[in-house]
């Protein structure tokens, strides 16, 4: 009886770790990539602002597994990450695609190349492991359905345990795969987590203070603070007669300086639209 129920237990474990392999092939499978562009680190500062602006990380999505024995006892079965969230509202679900935006080598593009690899392995071993459930579940049947109970000959046993010496190759390679699925996961969240200054370092830019980025530059001359605009930001509203001059936004019918915090002792506001810069 002992035996029966591990044997029982083996079974159920083995299928739940072939539905979770089946589920995270068809979520990859269902999402699209993205298309990220970034302006060069020459083009002018408030062009790469307003790109970071737009592609900045806001955050990124993770999801724990568990599985509840036949006790209730609960495993944890692994983590996957899901996405990375974007300043513009995007969802970027595969690391790879961060690949256009980020620097060459840098922490980001290593992680989110490895993760690629160890992600295509893994659906690579998966597919061949439901190849062999199809294949070894035929096998294993053949005789069984073909089997003539009126004939007095004997059912062929030999398909039936090569059909099952199929069935657990099947099931070795879908524990095969388990580590580059979790590697994959885990590289994923590593590119995630270092987006964010690899995207800073492709558009070279640099921590401003208060919250802020601007060009970089030789430390001997800070360079201009880029505000993203005043904030919150010019609501529609009344129209400014005359026209705001240079350096300041039409608000509620008022002209107000543009730059938001103000700018430091000896620099002026400059710019319009929706992009100021202290110079």
């Amino acid at each position: 009886m002992r035996a029966m129920v591990r044997n029982r237990a083996r079974l159920v474990y083995r299928s739940l770790q072939m539905r979770r392999v089946l589920a995270a092939v068809l979520l990859t499978a269902c999402h699209s990539h993205v298309q990220l562009q970034a302006p060069e680190p020459a083009a002018p500062p408030e062009q790469r602002i307003a790109a970071y602006s737009k592609m900045r990380s806001i955050s990124y999505h993770q999801t724990d597994h568990y599985q509840v024995g036949a006790w209730g006892q609960t495993t944890h079965m692994g983590r996957t990450t899901d996405y990375m969230q974007l300043a513009d509202g995007s969802r970027v679900y595969y690391p790879e695609d961060i690949l256009t935006v980020v620097p060459p080598g840098s922490p980001p593009a290593v992680a989110a190349s490895q993760s690629e690899s160890d992600r295509s392995s893994a659906n690579s071993i998966a597919t061949a492991a439901f190849i062999g459930i199809g294949v070894g579940t035929v096998v294993m049947l053949y005789p069984l359905l073909t089997y003539d109970a009126a004939g007095s000959g004997d059912i062929d046993l030999t398909p039936v345990l090569l059909g099952g010496g199929i069935l657990i190759g099947a099931a070795i390679l879908a524990l095969v795969q388990l580590p580059y699925r979790t590697g994959a996961a885990d590289e994923a969240a590593t590119a995630f987590e270092t987006y964010d200054a690899g995207l800073r370092q492709r558009l070279a830019l640099c921590d401003a203070g208060g919250g802020r980025i601007g060009p970089c530059g030789d430390a001997s001359q800070p360079p201009p603070i880029v505000s993203p605009g005043p904030s919150p930001g010019p609501s529609p509203g009344p129209t400014c007669t005359p026209p705001c001059r240079d350096g300041f936004a039409c608000v509620s019918g008022r002209c107000v300086s543009g730059c938001n915090p103000p700018c430091p002792a000896g620099a002026q506001c400059a710019g319009a639209g929706a992009t100021f810069t202290c110079r």
